[in-house]
């Protein structure tokens, strides 16, 4: 910890009693994402250690971090497995700045009341699924149900959501009509607009980006090949314009043109 108060100890994280270097549980794939109990707070994900927030100093050492980020600008925050923890831990370690916007990773599940209250709103990609799912793969004849299109994952009004249109657990390596990717071209062009268009939600977060061919590469200039380190290139180019791929013109790209890796 170069701060010193960042200094992580053994203690630090969830082990088994008298065993400061082996883990409590573990959850991943190799689970099926199931944990001892039904609780998976204290196990550790995809063999990474689990801080163990249940302890007071350990939640000051994340919320500190928070502090750092808030006051260089950052304004919102989304909590990647959010189920993986207690209300009270997220709230204690959230809830001491004025963030504009926070919001939880959420697959399914329906919404704790006091999760609601203390935490914030909802990742909801069920809803972004209904809209592609009528757009583009039903029959023409289903297309009406689109305009009863009112929300996504049981439990979740539009107060309560975020409804992303694209996400890292939602890509695909090609074009897929079922997938919201710009590999989709046009059709993902007009998916967009009438996910902007349609007034159901409060929040929305429409993609933007890098082309991809492999699904494990990083931005354009951080391939797979380029070790540990590499350097991104950059947006813009010396003439002060963007360098990114150029607006569709067909459903779905071609693939040459949906492999190029560019800024979107």
């Amino acid at each position: 910890g170069a701060r010193g108060w960042d200094a992580s100890r053994p203690e630090h994280f969830h082990h088994l009693p008298n065993d400061t270097r082996t883990p409590f549980c573990k959850v991943g794939p190799q689970t099926g994402w199931l944990c001892p109990d039904d609780d998976c707070t204290p196990c550790d994900m995809y063999e990474l250690p689990d801080f163990n927030t249940e302890l007071q100093e350990v939640r000051t050492m994340q919320f500190k971090h928070l502090e750092e980020l808030f006051h260089i600008g950052v304004t919102g925050l989304r909590v990647d497995a959010a189920i993986y923890h207690h209300v009270y831990e997220l709230a204690d370690m959230l809830n001491h700045l004025p963030w504009d916007l926070i919001y939880q990773e959420w697959w399914g599940e329906y919404p704790p009341q006091e999760r609601t209250d203390y935490v914030g709103l909802y990742r909801d990609v069920a809803y972004r699924w209904h809209l592609v799912n009528r757009l583009s793969n039903k029959n023409a004849t289903e297309l009406p149900e689109l305009l009863d299109l009112s929300g996504g994952v049981f439990g979740i009004s539009a107060d309560m959501a975020v409804y992303p249109f694209a996400y890292h657990d939602g890509r695909s390596r090609d074009a897929d009509p079922e997938i919201a990717t710009y590999k989709n071209g046009k059709a993902f062009h007009q998916q967009q607009k009438f996910f902007l268009a349609w007034p159901v939600g409060n929040s929305v977060l429409i993609w933007g980006g890098y082309g991809w061919r492999d699904l494990s590469h990083g931005p354009p200039g951080c391939d797979k090949s380029d070790g540990d380190h590499c350097t991104p290139k950059a947006v813009y180019g010396p003439d002060g314009q963007p360098q990114c791929s150029e607006a569709p013109t067909a459903s779905p790209m071609p693939r040459d043109e949906a492999r190029q890796r560019r800024w979107i």
